[in-house]
C-alpha cells in the first residue's frame, strides 16, 4: 500500500512545488519593486535621456539639431 519510495517521491514533488512558488513570489516582488522605483524616479516617459543613454534630438529652426525639450511640440 504505502512504500518508502512513494513517500519520498511525494515529498520531492511537494518540495519542488513549494520552492517553485517561492521562486515565482520572489520574481514577482522584484518586478513590483522595479516598477515602484521607475515610478518614483519619474519613469522613462517625459525624460529626454533613456536608460540606454540615447538622447532624442530634434531639428532647430536654424537647421541644427539639439536635445528635445519637454515644452517643445516637435
Amino acid at each position: 500500500m504505502f512504500s518508502l519510495q512513494k513517500i519520498l517521491v511525494l515529498f520531492a514533488v511537494l518540495a519542488a512545488i513549494w520552492y517553485g512558488f517561492k521562486l515565482v513570489t520572489r520574481l514577482d516582488q522584484a518586478r513590483k519593486q522595479k516598477l515602484k522605483e521607475t515610478a518614483r524616479n519619474g519613469g522613462s516617459s517625459g525624460t529626454a535621456r533613456n536608460e540606454d543613454g540615447v538622447v532624442d534630438l530634434v531639428q532647430n529652426p536654424d537647421g541644427t539639431y539639439g536635445q528635445k525639450n519637454k515644452d517643445r511640440n516637435a
